[in-house]
């Protein structure tokens, strides 16, 4: 090994240009290019770097900060306490996250298993490119969970509120404790249940775009029997006008009868003699 001096210090280098810093006695740095500083503070990964307490970085280019935070992943980054980003590509940040999938990210306590997914607050996003954002789940691929304890198992489904499950793919549920469509009835449900055990759905919306009340719906009734009514007093085909027929005539000098509904009802050529009776009554 070479030996260096920092700070006045003798540094014990463990492979070609790979530095320690702080801590001499426990820090390792044993991958080329690594660097590791802080205290007990591990290396392995080529180019890799460590700063803290307990940290490792045994990816290639990885990098770990914080208090027991480990970067195995190549490329990977993990900052905080105790957090762990495993998969290539791969962050993690906060208290106790975990970023397992490749290029995936996770904050705050949460996990990312899937493959380029997103993680908040203690959220578990286990389909590849999918989001969970607090005590949610989100194992469909592109599926989107968030709120308290909510679930979206289908392939780009989302799910928010509160005990939320939306199963189907493609399909869009919020509220609270919806019943759980194992059917594939709906696209779209709001739930109003009042617990895991107790579900139960206000409105409901299937494939076809029905859609279903499933609460009091008295008075939405009696605005549809009021309009019914008001349609029904109609006479049949009253709103199919159909204009009078007419001939049409080239520009010129006509006299026009008028009906009683304003329409012209009957044209005729203006002689000679209409144009000197008109000249002569006048000029009397």
């Amino acid at each position: 090994p070479d030996a260096r001096v920092h700070d006045g210090e003798v540094v014990t280098v463990q492979f070609d240009n790979a530095e320690i810093f702080n801590d001499y006695e426990y820090n390792r740095a044993i991958g080329t290019y690594s660097s590791a500083f802080g205290s007990h503070s591990i290396s392995t990964g080529s180019g890799s770097f460590t700063t803290g307490f307990f940290s490792k970085a045994y990816g290639d280019y990885a990098n770990a900060n914080g208090e027991s935070t480990e970067a195995s992943g190549l490329a990977s980054a993990t900052f905080g306490r105790r957090t762990k980003a495993t998969g290539i590509g791969s962050f993690a940040s906060g208290s106790y996250s975990e970023a397992s999938g490749e290029y995936a990210a996770s904050f705050g306590g949460s996990r990312a298993p899937g493959d380029k997914s997103f993680s908040i607050c203690n959220g578990n996003a286990l389909g590849e490119g999918s989001f969970a954002g607090g005590y949610s789940r989100a194992s469909g691929r592109g599926a989107s969970a968030t709120g308290d304890g909510t679930e979206a198992t289908g392939d780009y489904s989302f799910s928010a509120g509160i005990g939320t499950v939306s199963i189907p793919d493609y399909s869009f549920t919020v509220g609270k404790y919806n019943v759980e469509d194992v059917d594939n009835a709906y696209i779209f449900v709001v739930g109003n249940g009042t617990s895991y055990d107790s579900r139960s759905n206000a409105v409901a919306i299937d494939w076809e775009g029905n859609i279903f009340c499933y609460g009091d719906t008295t008075s939405l009734n009696a605005q549809i029997d009021a309009n019914t009514k008001k349609l029904s007093g109609i006479a049949d085909n009253a709103n199919n006008y159909v204009h009078p027929s007419y001939t049409a005539r080239a520009s010129g000098l006509y006299k026009i009868t008028v009906d009683a509904t304003g329409h012209v009802s009957a044209i005729a050529d203006v002689a000679a003699s209409d144009v000197s009776t008109y000249f002569f009554n006048d000029w009397r």
